[in-house]
């Protein structure tokens, strides 16, 4: 997981290491970090159905204001911003 982070400050916009991430963190029971990567995938392929569902499941789920509430937060924010489909 860390190297992968390592990967993703250098290269944010590498949809497979979000994969990635998502798979490790689900495999670790961290469902809501798993959730966020792979919006984050969705969004670089342009799937903002799935990643607006990813982060909405985050929101409701994980503590309000807590990190992973606040990328989810982040992410539906972009949405909302970039996603005119």
């Amino acid at each position: 997981i860390e190297e992968l982070e390592r990967v993703l400050n250098d290269e944010p916009r590498y949809a497979l290491a979000h994969r990635l991430l998502a798979t490790a963190y689900g495999k670790t029971g961290e469902t809501a970090l798993a959730k966020i990567h792979l919006a984050e995938e969705a969004i670089l392929q342009q799937n903002f159905d799935y990643a607006r569902q990813q982060a909405e499941g985050v929101v409701n789920s994980a503590p309000k204001d807590s990190r992973e509430w606040r990328k989810a937060k982040d992410v539906l924010s972009y949405l909302d911003t970039h996603d005119k489909g």
